[in-house]
């Protein structure tokens, strides 16, 4: 599915309910530059074998709504500008993203920040991604997230006092 729907500026909106995504592996830059596409919803996608997310949502400006509540992402080894250039964002719920990659470079990149990022307070969560949160986040305005703090940050020189208020 690499490159599917690439650089489709027209495309609005997208009804991919009926996709079999159970073997694909590589969803590389799958909605780059799809900077007119609204929401979308990839509830029914079936992540289980993917390991390539990189640059998936790259510059889709003006999304606003993306389901993604129940991907799978375990063997995910590049998340690297998953959502970089992604401004329009208010919620993005990632609770069910198990990040066992360090591949997360400007995962969040150029985005406006986010009302409202959620997690699962269950998780550990690699210091490089909680990194990445971090800095996209800066005004850390609501992170939906319960964890204690000792739990995945394991390098005291990030500061995160201001996102977990």
């Amino acid at each position: 599915m690499e490159n599917m729907f690439y650089c489709c500026h027209a495309l609005q909106s997208l009804d991919l309910s009926n996709f079999n995504t159970s073997s694909v592996e590589n969803m590389y830059q799958m909605f780059y530059y799809c900077n007119s596409l609204v929401s979308l919803d990839l509830s029914n996608f079936n992540t289980k074998s993917l390991l390539n997310m990189r640059e998936m949502f790259n510059a889709c400006f003006s999304l606003k709504s993306l389901i993604i509540d129940n991907f799978n992402t375990t063997s995910v080894l590049d998340m690297t500008y998953l959502f970089y250039n992604c401004r329009a964002i208010i919620s993005l719920n990632l609770s069910s993203f198990t990040i066992n990659t360090d591949n997360v470079d400007s995962m969040f990149g150029y985005s406006n920040g986010y009302a409202k990022i959620c997690l699962d307070d269950n998780k550990t969560y690699r210091t490089k991604f909680w990194n990445q949160v971090s800095k996209f986040n800066r005004n850390c305005t609501d992170i939906c997230i319960n964890i204690k703090l000792q739990k995945f940050i394991t390098d005291e020189s990030i500061c995160v006092d201001d996102c977990l208020k």
